[in-house]
């Protein structure tokens, strides 16, 4: 997966910089995609040099996805959780070292609320990893809200 540097997409011909979010979604889809190996480079006049603040965001990001890749590995648990709110709802949900990950995208331009349902063993608490927030579990419930191709990661534990 080549995380930023979209395909014809150098400023100069396309007029399209990507941002921080088009690479925050295309990550995280590539590991909801179950590809464990992203990568980073420039290309044409998306350079590091060009572009500083969005390749600072982009090492950062890099470090989020590539600290989850190990789930990769966990047994896939998608059709237990339940996600209802819009079609462009997209998920991928993996248990690992008792510990139930959702990587769950918003595959629209627009906003979208999310219902989630999820198995009776997970009642912890819900941290959205790299938001520093918490989401109430309320009985294998809970409900979240998307940006427009917004991407949440949450980590439950078994209970």
């Amino acid at each position: 997966m080549l995380l930023v540097g979209f395909y014809r997409t150098d400023p100069k011909v396309s007029g399209f910089t990507p941002s921080i979010s088009d690479a925050r979604y295309a990550a995280f889809a590539a590991l909801r995609m179950k590809i464990n190996a992203i990568g980073l480079y420039q290309c044409g006049q998306f350079r590091m040099e060009n572009y500083p603040e969005v390749w600072t965001e982009a090492k950062k990001l890099y470090k989020q996805v590539s600290s989850l890749t190990f789930i990769t590995e966990g047994k896939d648990l998608s059709g237990q959780v339940k996600i209802s709110g819009s079609p462009a709802l997209k998920h991928l949900a993996l248990e690992y070292a008792d510990r139930l990950y959702i990587i769950a995208q918003n595959a629209s331009f627009k906003a979208a609320a999310a219902n989630f349902t999820i198995p009776d063993q997970y009642r912890g608490r819900i941290r959205v990893l790299f938001e520093n927030r918490l989401v109430e579990n309320r009985d294998g419930k809970f409900t979240d809200s998307f940006s427009a191709a917004g991407t949440h990661v949450y980590c439950i534990p078994v209970k």
